[in-house]
């Protein structure tokens, strides 16, 4: 514990039951300290000696373990930097403390979110060297990141051979910069860059989720584009919002069926099985 922090002096204690202690003194002609008194024998137990040491810090541990952990962070985990340091070296750490330490190493190894986003354009200028049609754009403003979009030349081409249909759903943002694709702006700028590199396509088809942000961007800049459902997100929200998943079998029979009779009939028994639930599926829209 500091017991005693300046500019010229430094003094730092076990606990107040404990006779360890060191003091440290700023020399005269340099910014360096200088140890005047280490008394380095504990009479505290192995308990307190060793419960959350606030002055191990974050930077530190995170410098110690950053080549332990994978290139996004998920198998090493905060449970296991606290179980290291204890092994290792005999510290107690706070989940907390260790998340934040598992932070700092995924920085150290990675780069700050503000570095990755500086190499985007780096990044779209080899796209589009290495594939020839690649469409790319980054907007700004006030001299931040704002949007991005790329489209491979492969993905337009894909739409003369198969069925023309698009699912898109929300990115999720991680770390610093969090948040999630789903606002009107967004969307609406994001799907025209994807005008712009698809063009008119007949028939086109899009399934997400309901959010009203994509439904209003798909039928301002794809009016004549069929916008359905996504079967997913439909039984995700029951579970959501009525918390209960007893009706999902029910629902893909409904969604999935092949006429409209057979629809009707499935329908009929969620009907008598769950009619909030079946309320719900309804007002969705069985053209969706």
């Amino acid at each position: 514990m500091v017991s005693k922090s300046g500019t010229d002096v430094f003094h730092v204690t076990c606990n107040e039951n404990c006779k360890w202690r060191l003091r440290g003194k700023k020399k005269a002609l340099c910014d360096m300290f200088e140890v005047t008194v280490f008394h380095n024998e504990h009479t505290c137990n192995l308990d307190s000696r060793h419960f959350d040491h606030c002055q191990e810090a974050t930077w530190v541990i995170g410098h110690i373990i950053k080549n332990k952990s994978t290139s996004d962070g998920s198998k090493y985990k905060a449970k296991d930097i606290q179980r290291d340091m204890f092994d290792e070296y005999g510290i107690k750490m706070s989940y907390e403390k260790a998340w934040r330490c598992r932070e700092k190493a995924f920085m150290y190894k990675s780069g700050t979110p503000t570095e990755s986003y500086t190499k985007l354009y780096g990044f779209f200028y080899m796209l589009e060297q290495k594939n020839l049609g690649t469409i790319t754009d980054i907007v700004s403003e006030d001299d931040r990141f704002k949007y991005c979009f790329w489209s491979l030349d492969a993905c337009r081409r894909g739409f003369k051979f198969c069925h023309p249909v698009i699912s898109i759903d929300g990115t999720f943002l991680k770390i610093k910069y969090g948040g999630t694709l789903e606002n009107r702006d967004s969307w609406k700028y994001f799907l025209q860059k994807l005008k712009e590199s698809i063009g008119e396509v007949e028939n086109l088809m899009f399934i997400s989720n309901r959010h009203q942000s994509i439904e209003h961007a798909i039928e301002v800049v794809f009016p004549e584009a069929c916008h359905c459902a996504c079967f997913k997100h439909i039984t995700m929200n029951v579970v959501h919002t009525l918390k209960t998943d007893i009706c999902n079998q029910l629902i893909w029979l409904v969604a999935y069926a092949w006429n409209k009779t057979e629809c009707d009939r499935h329908f009929e028994v969620l009907k008598q099985m769950d009619p909030t639930i079946a309320t719900y599926v309804e007002q969705i829209g069985f053209e969706k």
